[in-house]
């Protein structure tokens, strides 16, 4: 029987591979290294570990059809129990102008994940992020991390994104202005989080290899030198 130790052993050998968005996965490859996007990277893993397709449509992974298989295929845990939790899985779900993610916890409050462009595979914060599920796959057997402080989850400070009705914040403005000043255009120069908005924060996210979400967070903000 598989473990979620099996699966971060397994996803920790592909630190530093490279992230593509959109990019496909063979998933009768077990060997293989790349590129990857966040959803195929976790349905990859998982498949590798345990001979199941979730999150996996006429071969293509989405962070949507993991919201759908997890409802017959997986537990709901909190994000708390996800957090010292080896292998249980963090998901953000696609809807309206969100676009989701998904990661591994590997159990010390950190998650394993295809982050972006700029960092490839790598190792992230589970706190300050926006995530809608946490997820034990059916069949699989964890264990947690005694030995780890268990954090309350906090919603992020910074969290911008299309709204209705539209978010609306000073600093919106701010990142506005350093948004057309970098030849990315954003709209009225208003403190309103429009489409016009989203679109300029995912073409900059583009740019900068950041996470593609759309949605304006700490990372993107500090990138664009309006937050330390």
């Amino acid at each position: 029987m598989s473990t979620g130790k099996d699966l971060i052993d397994i996803a920790n050998q592909h630190i530093g591979e490279k992230y593509i968005f959109g990019s496909k996965v063979p998933y009768t490859n077990l060997n293989y290294t790349g590129p990857w996007d966040c959803a195929e990277f976790i349905s990859w893993c998982v498949y590798k570990a345990t001979s199941l397709l979730i999150g996996v449509k006429k071969g293509e992974a989405y962070t949507g059809f993991w919201a759908d298989d997890a409802k017959t295929m997986c537990k709901e845990i909190t994000i708390e129990e996800a957090s010292i939790t080896p292998g249980a899985i963090l998901l953000r779900i696609p809807h309206g102008s969100i676009i989701g993610h998904i990661v591994f916890s590997d159990g010390k409050n950190q998650t394993i994940e295809a982050m972006s462009t700029k960092k490839g595979v790598t190792k992230g914060d589970i706190s300050g992020r926006t995530w809608h599920k946490a997820l034990l796959i059916n069949g699989v057997t964890y264990t947690k991390n005694i030995e780890t402080i268990t954090k309350t989850h906090k919603e992020p400070k910074y969290n911008f994104f299309l709204n209705t009705p539209l978010i609306k914040d000073p600093i919106i403005l701010k990142a506005k202005q350093v948004l057309l000043s970098l030849g990315i255009n954003p709209g009225d120069l208003n403190d309103n989080y429009d489409q016009n908005m989203q679109i300029a924060v995912h073409n900059y996210q583009l740019m900068k290899g950041l996470i593609v979400d759309g949605i304006m967070g700490k990372q993107t903000l500090k990138s664009l030198k309006i937050i330390l």
